[in-house]
């Protein structure tokens, strides 16, 4: 694991500092809070999911099917890196992830942190 950690990190300082179009500043600024977050050993799954939803969301002016397509090539370096890794989880982990995110997500009056 610690080498997928590695290669990982590796993978977002290159797409990090990897020139891009101005659209992609805030993916820029996410990436190098996620590398901080793998140094710091934080949830490496957690990191991942989010990264890929960070990733697909990029450039909402693509549409769906060239998302990921569209996008420079040390960004699609990841999410080609993450993906295979996301569909070896179990399906119980994935739903626990996707509920913890949704219940943070909800507006402040129904107990989430966002309003």
């Amino acid at each position: 694991m610690a080498e997928k950690r590695q290669e990982f990190f590796d993978l977002i300082d290159k797409a990090y500092n990897t020139p891009a179009a101005p659209k992609f500043n805030d993916l820029k600024k996410k990436l190098l809070k996620y590398a901080q977050e793998l140094n710091a050993g934080d949830d490496y799954i957690k990191i991942m999911l989010s990264l890929r939803y960070d990733l697909f969301h990029a450039d909402r002016d693509l549409n769906l099917v060239t998302r990921i397509s569209g996008l420079p090539d040390q960004f699609k370096a990841v999410f080609y890196f993450i993906e295979p890794q996301v569909k070896k989880i179990d399906e119980k982990t994935l739903r626990q992830y996707n509920l913890a995110y949704g219940l943070m997500m909800m507006p402040i009056p129904f107990g989430g942190i966002i309003g």
